[in-house]
């Protein structure tokens, strides 16, 4: 291309990152009727490949061990020597750690070696773009380099050097963001130049002229753009991409650039200088001035032979604005018209159906093939040039709506216009399937996945490496092998690299989560500790080698990450223990102390020189360290247990050598033991009934109960009844858990029954009793289930608790106790419904407030498959095979996790394994269906008035314990609360019951309107909250106990002005901390001077900027605010709040404001406040010799509260200015505000009470008095303190004040109750949900709002604030907005409005964002709860 040039500099921004929105938005919209319950168990894996880390060798030497980290969106370069050459990407480096690699790779096609050529084995290195200087300012020489980068555009030049533009990455002063610096490597010499572009992140784009050379143009950061290389002119083209348009905005592009690499310029070519430009058509298979791809990224791209450039797809907008994955192929002329033109594919996206792919027979030719829409594929051209291969990405098989990862292999025949779909599935998220290494098979082909890592070689292969897709336990993860495509067989070989782990289990790097899974076992040791962490211990089963036997590994499991990792222990089977390690063992007993100890006691285990038996020693562990110390015991085998006195703690005391017992911690610490298999005095193995403690404290043992001997059949005596005498047969394999009160409970289990001898002849039976220890009188109790064994399951209704239904008799099954208290068991061995033996997984649920069971899932007939469904998702009838021994926790949440134990895979193949499940543990829900209401709807009601509100509620299960409906507001549609502290109305206890699965309507008929402010509130309907007292326990879904009533409205109005008058009394001591101003402890005292109680109200201490007349503009609060809960006449309430102001009080001011959220209704709200700032924050006024003072406001008394007024009436007021000042003022603006805060800060709508004027000012010396009366505007429903304000600085004709903070003047002795009536004629929604992207220095929310009503609207505020959610409640709390929000004056019916807001920061990790339209309710709507949405920072899904 033939351009002028001129010169110029360049610009910096900073990156932004997008993140998904959530709604929190619930509906109470009457539901279908519920299906028959039946559990949720979700298989979380079995079979997994690598996070590997990186094997990095010596730099610059071969080495058949030497392979690259896990790694997507790598930089790769096609070569002429045999190699193919990579650098970079997103992923682990040789420590394990995640995160922007900056390693230079080359891999040998001949010899199948990698090698690190250069760059750091450590990810998120800063890139060194320039020498260091000396103290004398000269350049002291170091190497250059490139930091981690990822999604970069590369291209190799004619001579050999390999470039990239931008990308993702790590900049100069390690910031993470999008770049577009410019690199060249010299293979040769190993030598990295930086060319040009910025060395920090976020740099927006310099266009110039369009089609002219320039040295100041530059395209803006961005990565998962394009580039072609067009050697005749060493020019470099550059298409689209994800980044910076000329304004700095962030989002996909479709500008295209020319950059010549002997001149070092660019030149902008095509395409639009803004962000989320549209596509143009003009007519397909032409080219054409007006033609242009949508914006889009991480598109495929083409050469041909005749030079043409080509794209396919990429995600991004099409011809109508819409956005999604595209599917639409383009080609532009580079050497004649440049202009674009469109092949085909669907130039219009389907945003319902999405851009499907027309397949058609794989190897066959045909014009209306056609591939899915999709991203990061991999595109490579034909030896021939004639034709284009596409391989994979993320987007759309043959199915409409089903979007995934892609493996699929096409060829587009650039002569004939047809594609043709050669190799891979026609759907998506299919795993890899590989013969041994290099060998190519029809059916072989890696999993679905996108950007990878491609090139090809000398030989006409296509070679891909990594990428991000599916592994081979169908998770979405980072890759890290090798293929090479036969374009000629149309055929796969895998190369190298992980694909799936062998039957034992993969123990990945010690210590790290590097992707290893335990192997299949039972009879492991599992504790839970208080940080979450999931942990197991030995067992038997297979081991690293896929050998069975006794193992001794140790693993915790992360339920957030779901790692596994190996922390100790031995990866093969039968390794003896030690003084410092337990060595294997399995059916060992196992106890988790609040401490943090993991204490493990006996087993059968291997002895050193490889003997094995009955162990009788106890270990802990330190969970922190991972350190095991030796507490009791001895290292010997098959032991005696030494009992001494019964209920005598003493030194010698033993319990001897066993196994598969039960065992339990209570709440002081102390470690329980129950039976299990023994060596009795004799010695000879077999059951006991015996219970033991252990106090760490003391380090003894204590016999407790039962026998000293073995084999002893239960003692039951009456059911529910405690006695001395009563105690459980001995036995094996039991469950059980401790309750609240810390009594001790045991299921089931193999051994004895009430018939002793008689089952002792078959060494015991399976046992179906239930039994309760008591520490605190040392009685059993038999507490339900059946005194003999071998007793079938009696079948129940599902999710039903009832006095017939329980499980039938069994031994190994999986015992939980949820945090709900209730008891869950899963499986073992024992009878089903038809009094058969077999393996078990009927799932079922003890209550012990009940006394009662109720089955919930499974099969209830023996030896069931296992249905699995798709891993990582729940699905209902999913639920694991029958089986016995498995290891179960509970986590932090309360979830239910499972893993392994010996019975039925999917397949109905019996033995041990090593799936990992999980489940909600509860059934209990109610659930808030609809709500409705009346009164106050058409009409204004007052405090104290009935209010006909009716709760419909639905339960899963019979209620017969009493719980609270609840009424709050809102006035902002739902999205946080009316900060009165409680409910609306009084609160209503129902105590009559619920039926089960049956919708009932709850009117209690004596609610009454509580004391709140006049306004128009939307209504927050809540059953049975989490927070209220003696709620009942739901835990997993009180979200659907809550919703905002959408469509209507409560108008309150007081029938009269307030009672109390709220003060602060004497001076508010506001100290700042010596050696940090921006700590401050505010103190004061609040006094109720009027006649009547307050009711509850709160204390917040303000932080802000002021304007020149003293008006504060808020920016946060401090110290959370002081909550009062009633004050009574002439009573008074000392406050102390303490907290930090971010720039610190030299530069904002405080004000501490009794009332903050005004919700009481009070004579005189200006004397609420007082105000903390240095002179120096205020801004000056002018030497103009005007000097203007506010001397009285008044307000005509019939617009006063409790009269009402609404927008559009005339309001008279009345205010008197003098001059005096030394000159005559001139024309003079008079302006009322109103403000909710007694004067001190105005409402946020930005505009004033009433229309403003604009009069003759007072000569010098002169007091004048001015009547206006003025339209009222429309500034949301509510209680106004009227404010004055005369000649303000900021209007734009003021004629200046010496001394402007005299100017305002707040009216003391009455308020405007002004109220809107709802012309139902007006709906502000959300077109879409709003786009949040963040970065280190700040975040960007942006979006379109509607109009969606029949009637144009005024003035209203978007604002995005931060806050915090409590997930259990569903309830929000604003914090700050993160900006002055944005302010739209009108919006007509249909209309639309782009949003664009940005913080001044970046937002702490764990802040949630409120993101809401009509933030301050100007706008009366047919509907308030559609108009926000909130989006999670990192790490803010933790609750409050």
């Amino acid at each position: 291309m033939k351009i002028s040039t001129s010169v110029c500099h360049l610009a910096h921004f900073l990156f932004v990152g997008a993140v998904t929105l959530l709604s929190l938005v619930p509906s109470v919209a009457v539901a279908a009727e519920d299906a028959a319950v039946d559990q949720l168990w979700q298989w979380e894996g079995g079979f997994d490949t690598l996070y590997t880390p990186g094997v990095y060798g010596k730099i610059g030497v071969p080495d058949p061990n030497n392979f690259p980290g896990v790694r997507d969106g790598a930089l790769c370069w096609d070569t002429n020597d045999g190699k193919m050459w990579m650098m970079g990407g997103f992923g682990y480096d040789a420590n394990g750690d995640l995160g922007y690699l900056c390693d230079v790779w080359s891999y040998n096609i001949s010899t199948g070696n990698w090698t690190w050529e250069d760059g750091s084995y450590l990810c998120d290195e800063p890139g060194i773009y320039r020498d260091e200087v000396d103290e004398h300012g000269d350049p002291i020489p170091r190497p250059h380099f490139p930091g981690g980068h990822s999604n970069s555009m590369t291209w190799t030049d004619s001579n050999g050097i390999l470039w990239f533009f931008g990308g993702k990455g790590v900049d100069e002063e390690g910031y993470w963001g999008d770049m577009n610096d410019i690199w060249a490597y010299n293979r040769s010499t190993f030598v990295w130049t930086f060319i040009d572009g910025y060395t920090y992140c976020g740099a927006k784009g310099i266009y110039g002229t369009k089609y002219k050379y320039d040295i100041s143009n530059w395209p803006g950061a961005r990565y998962n753009g394009v580039t072609w290389y067009v050697p005749e002119e060493n020019e470099v083209w550059l298409f689209g991409g994800d980044g910076l348009d000329k304004n700095g905005n962030a989002d996909v592009l479709n500008d295209l650039w020319c950059y010549n690499l002997n001149t070092g310029m660019w030149a902008w070519a095509h395409g639009s200088d803004s962000v989320r430009a549209r596509g143009s058509v003009q007519e397909l298979g032409k080219t054409a001035a007006s033609n242009t791809p949508g914006a889009r990224r991480s598109m495929t791209a083409w050469k041909s032979a005749d030079g043409w450039l080509w794209v396919f797809g990429g995600e991004g907008y099409d011809c109508n604005g819409n956005f999604g994955s595209l599917n639409d192929l383009w080609c532009f002329d580079v050497y004649e018209s440049l202009h674009w033109g469109c092949i085909g594919g669907s130039v219009t996206y389907d945003t319902t159906n999405g851009a499907p792919g027309n397949f058609g027979t794989k190897g066959v030719s045909a014009f209306e093939n056609w591939p899915g829409g999709r991203s990061n594929g991999a595109g490579w051209i034909s030896a021939d040039k004639k034709s284009l291969w596409l391989f994979g990405g993320s987007g759309f098989g043959k199915e409409p709506k089903v979007k995934g990862w892609l493996n699929d292999v096409w060829n587009y025949d650039v002569t004939s216009g047809n594609w043709t779909w050669y190799n891979g599935d026609d759907g998506i998220d299919y795993s890899s399937y590989a013969g041994g290494s290099g060998e190519y098979g029809a059916d072989f082909t890696p999993g679905g996945r996108g950007s990878v890592a491609f090139c090809k070689d000398n030989n006409g292969l296509m070679r891909i490496f990594g990428g991000y897709g599916v592994d081979a336990r169908m998770r979405n993860v980072s890759l890290s092998d090798q293929w090479a495509f036969n374009p000629v067989s149309h055929k796969w070989a895998w190369i190298d690299g992980v694909l799936m782990q062998n039957p034992g289990g993969y123990y990945g790097n010690f210590g790290e989560a590097s992707g290893g899974w335990p192997g299949s076992r039972e009879f492991g040791a599992n504790w839970v500790t208080p940080d979450g962490k999931m942990w197991m211990y030995g067992g038997y089963g297979f081991d690293g080698n896929g050998d069975s036997g006794i193992l001794g590994d140790l693993w915790w499991f992360d339920p957030d990450t779901y790692d596994w990792i190996w922390v100790g222990g031995s990866d093969l089977i039968s390794p003896a223990f030690s003084n410092r390690y337990p060595g294997g063992r399995f059916g060992q007993f196992c106890w988790s102390t609040p401490d943090g100890g993991l204490w493990l006691y006996g087993g059968y285990s291997h002895y050193i020189g490889g003997t094995a038996g009955f162990a009788s020693d106890l270990w802990r562990m330190n969970s922190e360290t991972c350190e095991w110390t030796l507490r009791k015991g001895t290292r010997g085998l098959n032991e005696a247990a030494v009992y001494g006195r019964k209920g005598k703690a003493e030194a010698s005391n033993n319990p001897g050598g066993r196994m598969r017992g039960q065992s339990w911690v209570t709440a002081d610490g102390r470690l329980w033991l129950f039976g299990g298999q023994l060596n009795e005095k004799n010695p000879r193995v077999d059951k006991g009934n015996d219970l033991w403690v252990f106090d760490p404290q003391t380090a003894m043992w204590t016999w407790v109960s039962g026998s000293s001997s073995a084999n002893v059949g239960g003692v039951y005596g009456t059911k529910g009844v405690a006695s001395s005498s009563s105690c459980p047969g001995a036995r094996v394999d039991s469950c059980g858990w401790v309750d609240d009160e810390g009594n001790l409970w045991l299921y089931g289990g193999y051994g004895y029954d009430s018939t002793g001898s008689q089952s002792a002849q078959d060494g015991g039976v399976d046992l179906c009793d239930l039994w309760m220890y008591s520490p605190t009188s040392g009685n059993w109790t038999w507490v339900s289930g059946r005194n003999v064994g071998n007793v079938p399951t009696v079948k129940a209704t599902a999710g039903v608790f009832t006095s017939t239904g329980m499980p039938g008799s069994r031994s190994g099954s999986t015992g939980w106790q949820a945090l709900d208290g209730r008891f869950w068991v899963l499986g073992g061995y024992g009878a089903d419904v038809e009094g058969n033996q077999g393996w078990l997984n009927d799932l079922w649920c003890y209550d012990s407030s009940k006394d009662k069971w109720a089955y919930w899932a499974g099969s209830l007939k023996k030896d069931s498959r296992g249905l699995y469904g798709e891993v990582g998702k729940a699905y209902v009838g999913d639920t694991p095979g029958g089986r016995g021994y498995a290891q179960g926790w509970v986590d932090g949440e309360g979830w239910l996790w499972l893993f392994g134990g010996e019975g039925y895979d999917r397949n109905l193949d019996f033995g041990m394994m090593n799936d990992m499940w999980s489940a909600t543990p509860t059934p209990f829900d109610i659930e808030l269906k609809v709500a409705d209401f009346t009164k106050g709807v058409s009409s204004t009601i007052a405090p104290g008035a009935y209010v006909d509100f009716a709760w419909g509620v639905k339960s899963s299960e019979l209620v017969t314990e009493p719980f609270w409906c609840e009424l709050f507001a809102s006035k902002t549609g739902g999205f946080d609360q009316v900060r009165f502290g409680g409910t609306i109305t009084n609160s209503y206890r129902h105590t009559t019951g619920l039926a089960a699965k049956t919708q009932t309507i709850l009117n209690p008929g004596t609610l009454r309107l509580n004391t709140v402010p006049d306004g128009v509130y939307t209504l927050i309907p809540s059953v049975n909250r989490q927070t209220s007292p003696g709620a009942l326990k739901e835990i997993y879904n009180y979200l659907n106990n809550w919703a905002p009533l959408p469509y209507k409205r409560i108008h309150v109005r007081n029938p009269k002005t307030g009672v109390c008058d709220l003060q602060i009394s004497g001076d508010v001591n506001f100290a700042v901390k010596a050696t940090d101003n921006t700590w401050v402890d505010v103190t004061g005292t609040v006094k109720n001077v009027g006649p009547g109680a307050s009711g509850k109200f709160w204390v917040e201490v303000f932080y802000g900027t002021l304007t020149a007349e003293g008006t504060l503009m808020p920016q946060g609060t401090i110290g959370g605010g002081y909550v009062v809960m009633n004050l009574a006449s002439g009573g008074t309430q000392e406050f102390t709040l303490s907290g930090r102001v971010p720039a610190g009080v030299d530069k904002r001011a405080l004000a501490c404001i009794v009332d903050s959220t005004d919700v009481v209704p009070e004579t005189n709200e200006t004397n609420n406040c007082q105000m903390l700032y240095k002179p120096a924050i205020l801004p000056p006024g002018k030497k103009s010799g005007v000097d203007l003072v506010v001397k009285s406001l008044s307000i005509d008394s019939k617009s006063l509260a409790p009269n009402q007024v609404q927008p559009g009436q005339t309001l008279t007021w009345t205010v008197s200015v003098l001059n005096q000042g030394t000159k005559d003022c001139g024309k003079i603006w008079l302006e009322l505000f109103g403000s909710q805060t007694g004067g001190i800060d105005f409402i946020r709508s930005g505009i004033t009470l009433t229309k403003s004027e604009v009069v003759d000012g007072p000569a010098v010396g002169e007091q004048k008095t001015y009547v206006v009366k003025k339209v009222i505007n429309s500034v949301g429903d509510g209680m106004y303190t009227p404010v004055v304000v005369v000649n303000r600085t900021a209007v734009s004709a003021n004629p200046g004040d010496e001394r402007p903070l005299d100017n305002r003047l707040a009216y003391a002795t009455g308020r405007l109750s002004l109220i809107t009536p709802d012309s139902g004629k007006v709906n502000l929604v959300w077109k879409e949900r709003p786009t949040v992207t963040r970065s280190e220095s700040k975040v960007i929310v942006t979006g379109r709002v509607k109009n969606a009503g029949t009637t144009a609207c005024n003035s209203f505020w978007t604002e995005v604030w931060t806050g915090s959610f409590q997930k259990k409640t569903g309830f929000f709390y604003r914090n700050t907005a993160i900006a002055g929000g944005q302010n739209v004056t009108s919006l007509a019916a249909g209309a639309e409005v782009a949003i664009h807001i940005e913080s001044q920061g970046a937002i702490p990790d764990g802040q949630l964002l409120g993101i809401i339209t009509d933030v301050t309710d100007l706008v009366p709507e047919t509907d308030e709860t559609d108009n926000y949405y909130y989006d999670y920072a990192p790490s803010s899904d933790k609750e409050m």
